[in-house]
């Protein structure tokens, strides 16, 4: 064996010694690490503290630098994880230089004009059931579409996985068997569903914490998410590590790294890739629209507050744009995005990532869509290599 294949090898243990300090409960903001672990080596490094984490990547990239021949995905998940770690132990850097480093794009504001396409979107899905895209309609609007009971929107959420797998298998190798376990849990996170994954069994978390609303759109569509997304794409991606022969450094995924943003792009895009526009129901369109200009807004809000901005001001800018969103729902996704590393980037990359997605998908006819479907579930894409493909569309 090279030293760089060892090297390559001690990085699977590297990440699994952090994790388990992060998870450990010796931190009261630890955070999970790996997303995703597909290796079967049996290395694991144990760690006492978050310094000596950072001495120990510190080392590993000195001695991976020298080697010749190292994989650049793998250099780009470690230069993302010390910038990650940095933040965590309290360095205070740039949101600009932040999410360069760890997501590989350029986190500048989102459009105006793109911002009132996508409400102009909302305003004519909203006509379909009486309704305008006002202040004065929200509640109306919740009144007719809210969801209160948890075993409803576990039953609603449950009932689209069939119909998104149905639509995504007609142009990707399917898997041999999808094994998902549902649960409600109660957690004050930004998150209203989630998705796990270990030892082939796949748990969705659905979030009834007080403050989240569900509405029976958003139950129809996040099983194109969550499901044919985040369930299909994880085991997809461990088969595809195998077949290709990938170094082992790329059979773990840390929850910071570049990756993250094709991971949740491609979901939140899926269904402009899986069917024609006539095709998607209206009441399942308006939710998915309200999420993604809330996620815009938002995106935009949060450099206001990187920038120097009253929160004031930006409470402002957020209400004057999103009439359906709850606003303490707001509040706490404004803190997060500020006041928490670990969501400080993660929560940026929904809008442009979907953003960059949807552009792509809107510019391929549907041969093209099984070729691409096929190249980001078959294979483990390259972060870079999608971020110049989608500026080309752009321009």
């Amino acid at each position: 064996m090279s030293v760089l294949e060892t090297l390559y090898e001690d990085v699977v243990g590297f990440y699994r010694g952090w994790h388990a300090l992060e998870t450990s409960g010796i931190y009261s903001d630890g955070h999970e690490i790996v997303d995703q672990d597909y290796s079967p080596l049996l290395h694991h490094d144990d760690f006492s503290s978050r310094r000596e984490v950072l001495g120990a990547l510190t080392e590993l990239r000195r001695r991976l630098a020298e080697q010749p021949g190292l994989d650049q995905m793998v250099w780009d998940n470690l230069v993302a994880s010390a910038t990650f770690l940095r933040a965590m132990l309290g360095e205070r850097l740039s949101l600009r230089h932040y999410v360069s480093v760890l997501y590989l794009y350029d986190p500048v504001p989102i459009p105006e004009r793109t911002l009132e396409a996508t409400a102009a979107d909302v305003q004519e899905l909203c006509g379909h059931f009486g309704l305008e895209y006002r202040p004065e309609d929200r509640l109306p609007y919740f009144a007719r579409f809210r969801v209160e009971s948890p075993d409803e929107v576990v039953e609603l959420a449950r009932a689209g996985q069939d119909y998104w797998l149905d639509r995504l298998y007609r142009h990707i190798e399917p898997l041999d068997e999808l094994k998902i376990e549902i649960e409600t849990v109660q957690k004050d996170e930004p998150w209203s569903f989630f998705l796990s994954s270990h030892a082939g069994l796949a748990t969705w978390s659905i979030n009834t914490h007080p403050r989240h609303t569900f509405t029976r759109g958003q139950c129809k569509y996040i099983a194109s998410h969550e499901i044919a997304g985040h369930a299909v794409q994880n085991p997809s991606w461990a088969r595809a590590v195998t077949r290709a022969g990938l170094p082992a450094a790329l059979h773990i995924h840390a929850t910071h790294h570049p990756i993250v943003t094709l991971a949740e792009g491609i979901a939140q895009a899926l269904p402009y890739f899986l069917c024609p526009r006539s095709e998607l129901d209206p009441e399942m369109m308006l939710a998915k629209k309200l999420r993604e200009l809330r996620d815009m807004v938002l995106a935009n809000a949060q450099l206001m507050l990187e920038g120097g901005s009253p929160v004031t001001a930006v409470w402002e800018y957020c209400t004057s744009r999103l009439f359906f969103v709850e606003p303490f729902e707001i509040e706490r996704d404004l803190a997060n995005r500020v006041l928490k590393p670990a969501q400080r980037a993660y929560q940026h990359c929904y809008a442009p990532a979907f953003l960059a997605f949807h552009r792509l998908a809107e510019s391929l006819d549907q041969d093209e869509v099984g070729e691409f479907l096929r190249s980001h579930y078959q294979q483990i894409p390259s972060v870079r290599d999608f971020w110049r493909r989608a500026q080309e569309v752009t321009a």
